[in-house]
């Protein structure tokens, strides 16, 4: 009996220590740490009514917490903070489960479609039916979350088919968690969106006659030129791509659809020959957009994802980001996808124009643009310190692009924390972009170091955010998403040092990221190489082959 007494007198005072913890708690990182001390300690013979006080507890706070934003605005912010409470050992914590469901439950579609990857990782993870029916329910009546949570879906699908036909006996018994999600999620779409299934049907045979056309343009032995005839033709030929009824794309599921242009498509000159398609929109307008067979694209996908949060990162901070250009990649199979277009020129090409990167900074006078500078500088700063932290390898100036209005941007995300060639430096800065701001004592390149600072403290800060959604992508399947790349990330962002010495560091990389000779000549060796490649007995691209300037993904 004494036992007995001596032991709720011990769960009572254990009880009172964690209530006062979460009264304390008024900062979401804290709160993050306190339940995952919880987790480690928690006695799942508790009554629930006490996980339900804590979650209801925090939850009161937010009326009254000091700062900022509105409560959409900070519910958002629980998600973001909190996502390491996702995996499955502290999922098994029933206080964490209800605190995140509640959590998942509160957030506005942007996010949830933002951190949809990570969700659907942790749902396979936990196992966890409640969750997944929640993920289902939170998108089925949101035209671009069911496309975007669909196509994830079928992706994951085809890869459990792959490792089962891979490694049949470790496989069996397999539960075939994501084969048995999308059955869900259809079923439920057939009972409340009918329309939104039957537009998911039609974009999956979309999907086919792509890949179908992309392998015949892959495979054909013609030119060039020949096979951009060759998909004007079979575009033309084909009645149902020319007009059929208004669906909505994988990609810029927000807008219908209702054919393709065969006059404005064409093929890339590069290895994989990706498609160039130009959709008539019902509006009339038209979106342009890359489709892409015999890559796997989810690495791009991912790397997008990183960029866009961590511009809400940078928003949510104060700082603008209005010039980043962010570009959506959406993966419908393991090999093949679908790429936003974005109108640009490719570093490598532009630099063999005598003018260089003035010819589109620079006035017809010789001044410089303002405003076009003024996009320049944030675009690179915040293209400079995301590749920097993100470990982002193969940074040949065929990956880097700068649009007409001056926004240069990073494309092909397929080395993350390797490089491939050698002689690479941490921060991937050309000579001519210093120069065209005037200098390493000009006022251009001071607002240049002050925004890649300003933006790498700020990422720091928050860098659990960038970190945890990482970590729960590990298990997807990702070929560079590992424990070694993470941890070369966590080194990239120095959060041993202070802030000074961090601070040090990055400028010290910054400097030596164009004052090294050794980076310069393997970007001249590879301009040679890719002349040498096509064939070409000039850099100068003729006219009918203005689009292979814009050397996407490759």
């Amino acid at each position: 009996m004494a036992t007995n007494d001596g032991n709720n007198v011990q769960r009572m005072r254990s009880r009172s220590i964690r209530e006062q913890g979460v009264k304390r708690t008024t900062k979401l990182k804290t709160l993050c740490n306190f339940m995952k001390k919880v987790s480690a300690e928690w006695d799942l013979e508790e009554s629930k009514d006490l996980t339900t006080w804590y979650t209801d507890q925090y939850y009161k706070q937010l009326d009254i917490e000091e700062g900022g934003g509105t409560l959409q605005q900070r519910h958002n912010e629980i998600l973001l903070h909190t996502l390491s409470l996702w995996n499955d050992f502290h999922f098994l914590c029933p206080l964490i489960r209800d605190f995140n469901l509640t959590a998942l439950e509160n957030v506005d579609n942007e996010t949830l479609e933002l951190l949809l990857p990570q969700l659907l990782s942790a749902a396979k993870n936990t196992r966890d039916l409640e969750l997944t029916r929640l993920l289902i329910d939170r998108v089925q009546n949101v035209r671009t979350g069911c496309i975007k949570l669909f196509w994830l879906l079928v992706v994951e699908v085809e890869r459990e088919a792959g490792n089962h036909l891979r490694d049949p006996l470790n496989y069996e018994g397999h539960d075939y968690f994501f084969a048995r999600t999308v059955q869900l999620f259809r079923r439920k779409l057939c009972k409340v969106n009918l329309c939104m299934e039957q537009t998911l049907v039609k974009q999956g045979n979309l999907v086919e006659k792509l890949v179908e056309i992309s392998c015949t343009i892959r495979q054909s032995r013609k030119s060039i030129s020949g096979k951009k005839k060759l998909i004007t033709d079979i575009i033309t030929e084909s009645k149902d791509l020319l007009l059929f009824d208004p669906i909505s794309l994988p990609i810029k599921g927000d807008v219908q659809t209702i054919g393709i242009v065969p006059e404005q498509c064409s093929v890339f000159q590069s290895q994989l020959n990706p498609l160039l398609l130009s959709f008539l929109t019902k509006s009339g307008g038209i979106i342009k957009c890359l489709f892409k067979s015999g890559d796997d694209l989810r690495q791009d996908s991912f790397m997008l994802q990183i960029l866009k949060t961590a511009c809400c990162i940078l928003e949510h901070n104060g700082i603008s980001a209005k010039d980043i250009v962010l570009y959506e990649v959406v993966s419908t199979g393991l090999v093949h996808g679908f790429v936003e277009f974005v109108p640009s020129e490719c570093l490598d090409n532009l630099f063999q124009d005598p003018k260089g990167l003035g010819k589109i900074l620079r006035n017809e006078d010789g001044s410089l643009d303002e405003t076009k500078m003024s996009r320049f500088i944030d675009s690179t700063a915040h293209y400079t310190v995301i590749t920097y932290l993100m470990c982002i390898g193969d940074r040949h100036l065929d990956n880097i692009l700068i649009t007409p209005e001056g926004k240069l941007f990073h494309i092909d995300y397929g080395f993350i924390g390797r490089e491939p060639k050698p002689f690479a430096p941490a921060v991937k800065l050309c000579p001519e972009m210093i120069d065209i701001m005037g200098g390493k004592f000009s006022g251009y390149y001071a607002s240049f170091m002050r925004r890649c600072l300003t933006t790498f403290l700020v990422l720091r800060k928050n860098s659990h955010i960038l970190l945890d959604m990482f970590e729960l992508m590990i298990d997807a399947g990702i070929p560079d998403i590992n424990v070694t790349t993470l941890g070369k990330i966590k080194n990239r962002f120095a959060l041993d040092m202070s802030d000074e010495d961090a601070v040090n560091l990055l400028t010290t990389r910054i400097e030596k990221g164009f004052e090294n000779v050794l980076p310069k000549m393997m970007d001249n060796f590879h301009h040679t190489w890719k002349v040498v490649q096509s064939g070409a007995g000039s850099s100068a691209p003729k006219d009918d082959d203005q689009l292979d300037d814009w050397c996407y993904l490759e």
